[in-house]
């Protein structure tokens, strides 16, 4: 894998990944993207979606 990231960042001629990504949560980065906040509800497009559980990777149920 390691060897494959180092391949892509040769091929566009950097070595590290965008700064202006860093620091910033998955939320910012996609609202920045696409310009639409995944936390809107998609049916009224008013109300806030939130959180009510976390699945940890792995675990079966």
């Amino acid at each position: 894998m390691k060897a494959k990231l180092s391949a892509c960042f040769e091929l566009i001629g950097k070595t590290t990944f965008l700064p202006a990504l860093e620091g910033i949560t998955a939320r910012e980065v996609w609202r920045e993207f696409t310009g639409h906040d995944p936390y809107v509800c998609p049916k009224c497009k008013t109300g806030r979606l939130r959180s009510v559980m976390l699945v940890a990777s792995g675990i079966r149920m």
